[in-house]
């Protein structure tokens, strides 16, 4: 059992506990992984998460538009109000412990209940290029793979 960083039990207010078992090893040696394993973030440019000895850097782009990479989610039970700079304010996710503005294909959230999850993340875009992204949008498309569990 581990615990789930961000997380409280709404009975105790304690971070809930989680079984990691279930997730493949090869997502667990990555950035999202060792954040979920409790590991320490250093939140500079480029974020980095140190666990078990091992230093892993958060990987901001994949590099080429079509790179296409699975990453875990750990999102909150609860959404929050985002400010997308027009329009009305809206719902957004917490993931990974910050506001996420964009969207996954597939996921349906359930208020009041939190989930780790794959996803698949595609770069759609290069933004180093001039007009290759659409303006107000990110540069990744995500679509939901599969719920490795739930937390409240």
């Amino acid at each position: 059992m581990v615990l789930l960083a961000g997380c409280a039990d709404s009975t105790t207010g304690s971070p809930p506990q989680v079984s990691l078992d279930a997730i493949p090893l090869d997502l667990l040696e990555t950035f999202e992984g060792c954040r979920l394993r409790g590991g320490a973030v250093s939140e500079g440019y480029p974020s980095t998460c140190l666990w078990g000895g091992k230093n892993f850097r958060r990987d901001e782009a994949n590099g080429t538009v079509g790179d296409m990479r699975v990453i875990l989610f750990d999102i909150a039970p609860q959404t929050a109000s985002c400010d997308f700079g027009h329009g009305p304010v809206q719902s957004c996710l917490i993931v990974n412990g910050g506001l996420f503005y964009d969207t996954i294909k597939g996921y349906s959230h359930r208020e009041g209940q939190g989930a780790v999850i794959a996803v698949r993340r595609t770069q759609i875009c290069d933004p180093a290029e001039i007009n290759s992204c659409p303006a107000d949008a990110g540069i990744f498309r995500f679509e939901f793979v599969e719920t490795y569990m739930t937390h409240r």
